[in-house]
């Protein structure tokens, strides 16, 4: 695919059919797009008993209706996104459901007994609705966790287990007692625990999955300096599950598409098309217990891609060439599809144009083109020695030329080469005559001297 065709498809880029947008209504714009991407990643795998669900942000400075401002982000401002992550060690990272924030009333739920509950509440709710009644636990952050979500998550045979902010669950008696630093405390109510715990400063977990227990934790510190603690199980557990979008995040960020755009639907599309790739790297790696890294595997996609629905150079050359150029070509195409460096090992060994005049045979052969070395010297070629060479042909095409123009390449029939005649002045001396031009100077100096040789 050239430049220009590619910058044409991005322009013009859009992610729903035109009948169906509204103007007042921006999710017309891209939920036709996110619901295929939806049911492509659930049909893959099924998550295991933990889940993890968070925030993802995608960055947005201009002027949108939903955009919000979260000041712990690096971002700030963008698009919020809440996803739904597996928390197994081998699915970690893969997005099995995710939505857009559009608003307070963008999830609304129709079972009665849920309409008490908050919006970040309902937010949980809503990516569990495939996975409620199965007895799966879900790890949440301090946002979404209560003891109201608890409850109802208990009617639905689900487990929670997540960092609680004071006030949205924990007793008054335990906000308001004072712990030592490594001390912990617990209160219960129904199938509801929470642990309060002195680190730093004081933290509160509220689980309905774990009993009251205290396990030995290992610290090491700069300097190999190792310290043994005590601390609550509920925290070793919810470190260990926690994280699973924010590792999608961390593999997203070296190689995700973040450029400016007029369009945020353009934006959030390539970004979902991105967390989609890093999902199929992941079923991927989990196939083929393989050690490729998830840049390796984007240029395999697109090699494949390009090699799929490619329409080759032949069938672009019919479509979109304007005016044909009369004359041979300087090289033809040699296949129909984009070709890349192969290995022959039947066919007899090749110079390297680009070591040339280094000896250096090869087999690696380009459909078309001379012995090429290795992959480098492959761009090499195709960028400079292709264009050195056509250069070569033209100055000697130009060269040959102008020796026509002089006269100076008519055979003789004696074989021998007929120079042009220079005008002499008729004197009785004799000038030795001299083969090629000679400048205005050099004619007045000899006739000069021819003159006063004849006085």
């Amino acid at each position: 695919m050239s430049r220009d065709r590619f910058f044409s498809i991005l322009k013009f880029l859009r992610f729903s059919s035109p009948e169906n947008v509204k103007k007042d209504d921006p999710k017309t714009r891209i939920e036709e797009y996110l619901d295929v991407l939806r049911e492509r990643s659930q049909t893959v795998m099924k998550p295991g008993k933990h889940i993890d669900i968070d925030e993802a942000l995608i960055m947005w400075c201009g002027r949108l209706g939903f955009r919000q401002y979260i000041k712990t982000k690096r971002a700030r401002f963008g698009v919020e996104a809440f996803v739904l992550c597996p928390s197994d060690e081998e699915w970690q990272g893969y997005s099995w459901n995710f939505h857009l924030y559009y608003g307070k009333d963008t999830y609304m739920i129709e079972d009665p007994n849920a309409s008490r509950l908050s919006v970040s509440e309902r937010i949980v709710v809503f990516l569990m609705k495939d996975l409620l009644n199965s007895g799966r636990h879900v790890i949440t952050d301090n946002w979404y966790t209560s003891l109201r979500l608890a409850d109802y998550l208990e009617t639905q045979r689900t487990l929670l287990t997540g960092v609680v902010r004071s006030g949205r669950g924990p007793p008054k008696e335990v906000q308001d007692m004072k712990l030592d630093k490594k001390q912990s405390v617990f209160a219960r109510k129904g199938n509801a625990l929470v642990v309060k715990w002195m680190d730093k400063k004081d933290i509160c977990v509220l689980t309905t999955k774990y009993t009251a227990n205290i396990v030995e934790h290992k610290k090491t510190y700069f300097g190999n300096k190792t310290v043994f603690f005590n601390r609550p199980l509920h925290f070793e557990k919810y470190n260990q599950k926690m994280g699973s979008v924010d590792l999608a995040d961390q593999l997203l960020e070296p190689y995700h598409y973040d450029r400016k755009s007029l369009a945020w639907f353009k934006k959030i599309g390539i970004h979902f098309l991105f967390r989609i790739a890093l999902n199929a790297f992941i079923a991927y790696r989990n196939a083929s217990r393989g050690t490729t890294e998830f840049l390796q595997f984007l240029e395999i996609l697109c090699k494949e891609l390009l090699t799929e629905h490619n329409l080759g150079a032949a069938a672009l050359a019919e479509v979109y060439t304007i005016q044909k150029v009369h004359g041979p070509r300087l090289q033809q195409p040699s296949s129909n599809i984009h070709h890349f460096v192969k290995w022959e090992e039947q066919k007899k060994q090749k110079r390297c144009r680009v070591c040339h005049p280094v000896r250096k045979a090869t087999r690696y052969y380009c459909a078309g083109d001379p012995g090429i070395c290795s992959v480098e010297h492959f761009k090499t070629w195709q960028s400079e020695g292709k264009g050195k060479e056509k250069k070569t042909r033209t100055q000697e095409q130009e060269s040959s030329t102008s020796l026509s123009e002089e006269g100076l390449d008519q055979p003789s029939t004696s074989g021998t080469v007929h120079r042009p005649s220079m005008a002499l002045p008729s004197t009785s001396g004799t000038v030795p005559w001299r083969s090629g031009r000679i400048s205005g100077k050099a004619r007045q100096k000899r006739n000069l001297s021819s003159s006063e040789e004849s006085i």
